[in-house]
C-alpha cells in the first residue's frame, strides 16, 4: 500500500506542478485585472525616443481623451512610419501623426479631427520656409542643386518637405537629404544650420521665427522664404468606424482645451503643461476640406521618391 501511495503522491505532485505551469503561462498571456483589453489605441508617430514625450504629452493626451469620451485609450508609440500604417489598417484607432504621414493613411479609413495650435501670435497654421543667408543669391530648389548643403526639419511634416511634396512641378531631391529627428521640433536642423554644418534649412515657420527672435540666428544675416502654403502640421485622426457623434464630441473637447477652464476633463492640466514644453497651446478643429486640398496637391511620387 505504501508503495502505491508514494507512486500516486508523485503523480499528484507532477500533476500539480503541471497545473502551476499552465496557470503561470495564462497569467502572463491573459490581461490583468487592472488592464483594459478593449481599450482603443492612440497611435503616435514619434521617432525621437524621448521618454518625456511619452510621459508628459502622449499619455496625458490619451487620459484626456479617455476622460472626455468615456472610452479607454492606450498609447502605442512608433518610431517608424511603416509599422504605424500597418497598425492603423488593423481597425479602430486614433492617430497623432505629422500631416505628411496623415496623407499616407487611407482617407476612407480615417477622418481628420484636430491640428495642433500654437499660442498667439503664432496661432495660425505654419508655412514651410527656406532659411538662407540674406547676402546670397537664392538658388532654385537648393534641396536639389545644393542637397549636401541643405538640412530638412524632419522627413514627414509638410512644413519641411512640402516644397516638393505639395508641388508636382517642383524639382525633386535627387539624393537623400539630411533630416532632423523630431517632427515636433525642428530646432536640431536649425542648430546644425547656425553652427555652420549647412547653408540652407527647410523647416517649420514657427521654429525659424523663434530662432530669429531669440537671436540664435542673426536676423541681419539670415532670412526666410516661404516655400509652402499654410499646412496643418501635427494632426489627430480618428478611425471612421468610430461614430460621427464620437468624433464631433472629441473635436469640441479638444477645441476647448486651454481655452475654457470650466468643466475641463481630467488630465487637462498635465496635458497643457506637456504641450507647452513643445511650444503648443492646444488644438484647432481639422475638417475634411483641409485634408482633401492637401491630397489634391500631393504629388503621386511622394513619399516613395524624393524623400
Amino acid at each position: 500500500m505504501s508503495g502505491a501511495w508514494v507512486t500516486d503522491s508523485r503523480r499528484l505532485t507532477l500533476a500539480s506542478a503541471a497545473a502551476v505551469v499552465v496557470l503561470a503561462a495564462l497569467a502572463l498571456l491573459l490581461p490583468h485585472g487592472n488592464e483594459q483589453p478593449h481599450a482603443m489605441p492612440l497611435l503616435v508617430f514619434d521617432p525621437t525616443g524621448e521618454l518625456w514625450h511619452l510621459d508628459q504629452v502622449h499619455r496625458p493626451l490619451a487620459e484626456f481623451i479617455t476622460s472626455a469620451s468615456g472610452r479607454p485609450v492606450v498609447v502605442r508609440v512608433f518610431t517608424e512610419a511603416s509599422p504605424l500604417l500597418a497598425a492603423a489598417a488593423q481597425g479602430e484607432a486614433l492617430a497623432l501623426v505629422p500631416d505628411g504621414l496623415a496623407l499616407c493613411l487611407q482617407p476612407g479609413d480615417y477622418a481628420p479631427v484636430a491640428a495642433v495650435r500654437r499660442a498667439a501670435p503664432r496661432n495660425l497654421r505654419p508655412r514651410g520656409v527656406l532659411v538662407h543667408r540674406r547676402d546670397e543669391k537664392l538658388p532654385t530648389a537648393p534641396w536639389k542643386t545644393h542637397a549636401g548643403r541643405t538640412v530638412v526639419g524632419d522627413s514627414l511634416c509638410l512644413s519641411a518637405v512640402g516644397a516638393w511634396a505639395l508641388d508636382a512641378k517642383a524639382e525633386m531631391p535627387e539624393q537623400k537629404l539630411a533630416c532632423g529627428p523630431d517632427p515636433f521640433d525642428h530646432s536640431p536642423a536649425l542648430h546644425a544650420l547656425r553652427l555652420g554644418g549647412y547653408d540652407y534649412a527647410l523647416v517649420r515657420q514657427w521654429d525659424a521665427e523663434r530662432f530669429l527672435t531669440a537671436g540664435l540666428l542673426d536676423p541681419e544675416i539670415w532670412d526666410t522664404t516661404a516655400v509652402t502654403p499654410p499646412v496643418p502640421d501635427l494632426v489627430l485622426l480618428a478611425s471612421r468606424s468610430l461614430t460621427a457623434a464620437f468624433r464631433l464630441s472629441l473635436v469640441e473637447k479638444l477645441r476647448r482645451l486651454g481655452r475654457e477652464a470650466d468643466a475641463a476633463p481630467a488630465g487637462t492640466t498635465a496635458l497643457l503643461a506637456g504641450l507647452d514644453r513643445l511650444g503648443l497651446a492646444g488644438f484647432n478643429p481639422l475638417v475634411e476640406p483641409d485634408m482633401d486640398q492637401l491630397r489634391r496637391r500631393r504629388r503621386s511620387d511622394w513619399p516613395r521618391g524624393g524623400g
